[in-house]
């Protein structure tokens, strides 16, 4: 008999499979579509925009499963310098940019004036934040609010990811964290259940820790990350 974490293996392969086909006949008709001569011009920068929606998120979810796959084969490395957090939390923002205006939330970043140092992978941590503000995107109705605020500590930093979205619910939220887990399963918003695991993953591998939180359904949710400086 399969475990409940083989069936949700399972059932994330087929969606996946789902999803990719999806994206794939999306782009297929689109393609099709640019092939008409006298198409106008606006309809034709519209449909490539469709495309290439369609190929940034079936490149999503192929990272997220090559991510997965190095860490649970222990291929995994981190390349480590003294970087400011600052700057990892900025880049984030602009590569979620997109999403949060097609969305139309608003999305407000505050960190301290003064850098922010610790001892990282840049590219890694900001795939951190990237994942945590997809995920308030994706949760969070149409107008909704997402903040990111960071606050050095002792010997630690602490960043909370914060939303005012559809929440998580009681019986879920210790398990978000886990692979193949939807945050929120009565919604069909895509994606594996790969990122909230590979953020664990990462977090820890700086040596920290990363937490969620919800008041419930309905009631927004707050993931908190704190890396040692």
């Amino acid at each position: 008999m399969l475990s409940n974490a083989d069936m949700r293996g399972h059932q994330a392969m087929a969606q996946f499979s789902h999803e990719l086909r999806n994206c794939l006949g999306t782009a297929r008709s689109a393609m099709r579509v640019l092939e008409i001569r006298d198409l106008e011009l606006a309809y034709r920068k519209k449909t490539r925009k469709l495309i290439g929606r369609q190929l940034d998120q079936m490149t999503r979810l192929v990272d997220d499963l090559l991510d997965a796959s190095l860490v649970s084969s222990g291929r995994f490395r981190l390349d480590r310098a003294r970087i400011d957090l600052r700057a990892v939390l900025d880049n984030a923002a602009e590569a979620v940019q997109f999403l949060m205006k097609q969305r139309r939330h608003s999305l407000k970043v505050c960190a301290p004036p003064a850098p922010i140092w610790l001892n990282g992978d840049a590219a890694r941590l900001e795939q951190v934040f990237v994942n945590l503000l997809v995920n308030a995107a994706k949760y969070t109705d149409v107008g909704g609010e997402v903040s990111v605020l960071a606050e050095p500590l002792e010997h630690e930093i602490v960043v909370r990811v914060r939303d005012n979205g559809i929440g998580i619910s009681p019986d879920v939220l210790p398990r978000v964290f886990e692979r193949y887990v939807q945050a929120n399963q009565s919604t069909r918003q895509g994606g594996l259940g790969l990122g909230l695991p590979l953020v664990r993953n990462l977090v820890e591998s700086h040596g920290g820790r990363v937490e969620a939180a919800s008041a419930g359904v309905g009631k927004g949710s707050e993931f908190s990350v704190w890396i040692p400086k």
